[in-house]
């Protein structure tokens, strides 16, 4: 987008294949962090990953702005954004894209669920379920062979 901002058509053009790779990356980032922690720690790590696309989102807004504003001419009290501000802003995001791809070399190397279920199962096969909670007075009627043919 940086080259190709000139006209309408290519402005919309690049925004579109822009725009479809932050779908693509906003869709899968989900998977890939429940795939990476354990059961226990998904929830923690979904609300870490809600938490830094807000700040990313609010910090690249401000860095965008103020390649804009570098670059602007103040007319009577309101700034018009230059062409060169522009492209400045596409190379932004194309810079923090590439530091975001390297930063994913770090990302650990998925979990394998069928492993942790393995690990976790307890002797009846059940897996990490919790034990039941007696509550007091809602025990279970003892099976007798009077009411075996209801309860069964």
């Amino acid at each position: 987008m940086g080259f190709y901002h000139g006209g309408e058509l290519e402005l919309i053009l690049t925004s579109c294949v822009a725009n479809v790779g932050a779908g693509v990356v906003v869709a899968t980032a989900p998977a890939l962090v429940v795939g990476v922690v354990s059961r226990d720690e998904q929830g923690l790590g979904s609300g870490m990953l809600n938490m830094l696309i807000s700040l990313f989102g609010a910090i690249f807004t401000a860095g965008a702005y103020a390649i804009l504003t570098s670059d602007s001419t103040v007319v009577e009290g309101t700034a018009f954004y230059q062409d060169n501000g522009y492209s400045w802003i596409f190379w932004f995001g194309a810079m923090v894209t590439l530091v975001a791809l390297l930063l994913s070399l770090f990302i650990p190397t998925l979990r394998d669920p069928v492993e942790e279920d393995a690990a976790g199962a307890d002797a009846d096969g059940q897996g990490m379920r919790p034990a039941p909670v007696p509550v007091a007075g809602l025990a279970p009627a003892p099976t007798t062979p009077s009411n075996a043919a209801t309860t069964g």
